[in-house]
């Protein structure tokens, strides 16, 4: 039923005809969700000069400009354009890799994240990939970046598409399925609830790393394995797990965004085994590590560390604590993110005969 739309707006189109500069911003555009992007922001992604391409693309009706500075290609327009224009990675890498920055950062606070996730989702979908090394490292890091925001279609979307490319054995790297098979076993733990398969995945990615090409994977699949193991009652395995991953951070003095959440995890299990002292100085070593690079994983470790405090018994380290948790949400505004985990709390509060107001710490 649509044939007879494009079949017009083809004839109207002349995408080819333009130059070459107006050309780029269209096959930009066909990158960026039908919601649309602002002006500034679209002109930093692409790193255009100024907007002159894009107001005079707005005057001949092809980019939408109906909602203040917000531009958008129409659904129809923008599949022709891409069909006419093929936007590949290699001529529009400038753009390609501003959005790959922006998913290495999912351990930042980042308020645009579902645009970043929705341009990734586009690129996946409908780039030329005329280099498969970096549209792999793309996708990979894109996965990523949805897992932390839980973008189920997404990962699934990431998941697919590697398992095509990666099922060539001259592409790709065997850290490459390690990471796809990391992927799988993510997928198989958190929405399929499906433990055994998913811990099958884990070794085979686990055997076939190779840890000297990528420490940081290799111990990431480590603590990834000791998650898992965790979550299923399997605390003394999940401890080993988790201590050769911290050891590997260790040697390699490696310090990126899922570092913190990697000790986050170990420092769960020590707790879970009593050892109260050592788990919160761990904490507190994150602290100052988070607060250094300005890790959005800053106040859910102060919180952390508050909870250690009360559980241990040391309440007026926990009230301290507690108090500098709730300011770092107040300034990312993430008043709702404070106010669930303090009812997830509560009857340790209670315990502690400690009561905290929402009110006194985010108004």
């Amino acid at each position: 039923t649509k044939a007879p739309y494009y079949q017009h707006l083809r004839a109207l189109c002349s995408f080819t005809e333009l130059d070459e500069d107006m050309q780029y911003v269209i096959g930009c555009m066909t990158l960026i969700p039908e919601q649309g992007i602002r002006k500034k922001a679209f002109a930093v992604l692409t790193e255009i000069e100024d907007l002159d391409n894009v107001n005079d693309l707005i005057e001949l009706g092809y980019i939408s400009n109906s909602e203040a500075d917000i531009i958008a290609l129409h659904p129809l327009i923008s599949d022709i354009a891409a069909d006419d224009i093929k936007p590949s990675y290699n001529n529009y890498s400038a753009f390609i890799e501003n959005i790959h920055t922006k998913n290495l950062s999912f351990g930042m606070y980042s308020d645009d994240w579902k645009l970043t996730i929705g341009i990734s989702t586009r690129i996946i979908q409908n780039i030329v990939k005329d280099d498969i090394s970096a549209y792999i490292k793309f996708t990979e890091d894109s996965f990523s970046l949805m897992d932390t925001h839980e973008d189920i279609n997404g990962m699934y979307l990431c998941v697919f598409k590697l398992e095509s490319i990666l099922r060539d054995k001259e592409v790709g790297t065997n850290n490459d399925r390690a990471l796809l098979l990391n992927f799988r076993a993510c997928l198989k733990i958190t929405f399929e609830n499906k433990f055994l398969q998913a811990e099958q995945l884990q070794k085979k990615a686990l055997n076939i790393c190779e840890p000297e090409e990528n420490p940081l994977l290799y111990a990431n699949l480590n603590m990834n394995m000791g998650v898992i193991y965790y979550d299923n009652y399997f605390p003394r395995k999940a401890l080993e797990y988790m201590e050769k991953a911290v050891n590997m951070l260790d040697k390699t003095n490696i310090d990126t965004a899922n570092y913190y959440a990697m000790l986050k995890n170990y420092c769960d299990v020590i707790a879970a085994n009593q050892e109260y002292g050592k788990a919160i100085s761990l904490l507190e070593q994150n602290i100052v590590k988070a607060r250094a690079v300005g890790s959005a994983a800053y106040p859910d470790l102060l919180f952390d560390t508050a909870v250690l405090c009360f559980i241990s018994k040391q309440q007026e380290k926990g009230i301290e604590y507690m108090e500098m948790s709730a300011a770092e949400y107040k300034k990312i505004n993430a008043a709702d993110k404070f106010y669930d985990r303090l009812h997830a709390y509560s009857v340790l509060f209670r315990q502690n005969k400690v009561e905290f107001s929402e009110d006194y710490y985010l108004e």
